[in-house]
């Protein structure tokens, strides 16, 4: 196909993509002749939970019927999963065999925990999953009206920043005042947890066996390493992360981060250490 393009007769912004796994047969001719890009998994814990964690929605991130559950469960699978790729850094001591464990393996494994999350919580739930949508409508809509607000009210302080300072000076009190009712308003609403109280409903059976024997599993062909991944995952992904500040390491370094919005994670990924601890359970 490379050989038979033509060039004075290819439309100039034609373009052939090729992508291929590492082969020593490759041509030499066409990677003389292309312009070359690698995609390689990043490398350490850290950069493999940014790279996790960056590909995650806020929005979606906050829309589930059992959210601590989700967000600690979340984070033992981006885990899990940083940990069987740096496995493979210690080659024939971390995997018998090699294998190719992939983001598409952690996509699937991370809708299948939103799915059964969401079909096995309780009607409270859901009820309270309903609430919390409102709150957050509510809230926007309370920024959004207070950000039309400030327009007008800036346009008249600067019309009347030649008139008398008293007035001047009762309008920015009042507009101060406001914003301050909005923001307190905002911080009592962030404040309410509508799911206090509703007890996580969590089928770890079917979720340990789908990673296991099926999306991670499913391409493990050595029985030694299948009982490694399965005491990995439930080392990771078990009903202990349900519980706030759940070590993950011997050490303590890594842990689940207590429930918070998707910033409060990045930073604490971020705050993690750039080269993996000499932790058993991190291997």
């Amino acid at each position: 196909l490379v050989e038979g393009i033509q060039p004075d007769r290819t439309h100039p912004d034609f373009r052939l993509w090729l992508t291929s796994m590492p082969d020593k047969a490759f041509p030499i001719s066409i990677l003389q002749r292309a312009i070359k890009m690698t995609n390689e998994p990043p490398k350490g814990v850290r950069a493999n939970l940014i790279g996790s964690f960056s590909a995650v929605n806020e929005a979606w991130f906050e829309d589930c019927a059992q959210p601590v559950a989700f967000k600690n469960l979340l984070f033992g699978l981006c885990f899990f999963h940083a940990v069987v790729q740096e496995r493979r850094r210690f080659g024939p001591l971390g995997w018998n065999e090699v294998y190719t464990f992939t983001d598409a393996d952690l996509s699937i494994s991370v809708s299948q925990l939103r799915m059964f999350l969401d079909d096995c919580a309780p009607a409270e739930a859901h009820e309270a999953l309903v609430e919390y949508r409102n709150m957050r409508t509510a809230a926007k809509g309370g920024s959004a009206a207070l950000a039309a607000s400030a327009a007008p009210a800036a346009q008249a302080s600067s019309s009347l920043s030649s008139a008398r300072m008293p007035s001047s000076r009762r309008m920015s009190q009042a507009s101060a005042r406001s914003a301050a009712s909005v923001e307190v308003k905002e911080e009592e609403d962030e404040n309410l947890n509508p799911f206090e109280g509703i007890a996580p409903v969590v089928p770890f059976p079917a979720l340990q066996y789908l990673v296991a024997a099926c999306n991670y599993g499913g391409r493990v062909t050595d029985d030694k390493d299948a009982r490694v991944l399965s005491a990995l995952l439930r080392a990771h992904y078990g009903e202990q992360v349900l519980e706030p500040g759940c070590p993950l390491s011997e050490s303590g370094t890594y842990a689940v981060p207590l429930p918070g919005p998707l910033s409060s994670y990045m930073d604490y990924v971020r705050s993690l250490p750039l080269m993996v601890c000499c932790d058993r359970a991190v291997h």
